[in-house]
């Protein structure tokens, strides 16, 4: 008698834990509008040998809006092409992003060209003189600075979730689990008595 009643107090409390965590975790298992975004930019002519400053402005909705990372990069030797400079901007932007906002990298089909990935909605990139304001935000027209950088694409690319079948599969799966689990402990009770 006092072992079924422990088995009826354990049981209980697993059913009650479960349908307590499940909402839980079916809060945090909703499927997402986040979306990580690459942009591509390139350059075009050679280096005039002056240092610039970069504003990188990525769009962070849990953190209220836009997050900013300014930095100063180094001049490259004048007259070298853009695949210096192209490099240059990558290690820049990678000193300046702070952590998790991203980060920059060559682009495998073109020297001249490089790649701002976040895993946030939006990027922006800014540039102008060394030691001033970065206030010329780079667009497809391009920001004719050190020599000419412009945009070349934006690719937001969507970030796996759960669907709303999938969270009604892992619903079924994590039910079905449970009650396997308390019949077979039942039963494994029940034969021992």
């Amino acid at each position: 008698m006092l072992l079924s009643k422990r088995l009826t107090r354990s049981t209980a409390f697993k059913i009650v834990f479960t349908l307590a965590i499940l909402p839980v975790a079916i809060f945090f298992a909703t499927p997402s509008s986040a979306v990580a975004t690459t942009n591509t930019y390139c350059i075009s002519g050679n280096s005039t040998g002056a240092g610039w400053s970069i504003e990188v402005a990525t769009w962070n909705p849990p953190a209220g809006g836009w997050v900013g990372s300014t930095g100063e990069c180094a001049g490259v030797t004048e007259g070298a092409g853009c695949a210096a400079l192209a490099q240059a901007f990558v290690d820049c932007i990678n000193n300046t992003l702070i952590e998790g906002q991203g980060s920059a990298a060559i682009d495998p089909s073109d020297p001249c060209c490089f790649t701002i990935t976040s895993g946030w909605n939006k990027i922006d990139l800014s540039v102008g003189p060394a030691g001033g304001d970065p206030d010329c935000e780079v667009t497809e027209a391009g920001c004719p600075f050190n020599p000419t950088i412009y945009l070349v694409s934006v690719v937001p690319t969507p970030i796996p979730t759960l669907t709303e079948w999938g969270m009604i599969i892992f619903c079924v799966l994590l039910f079905g689990w449970m009650a396997w689990v308390i019949v077979r402990r039942r039963r494994r009770v029940t034969a021992s008595i």
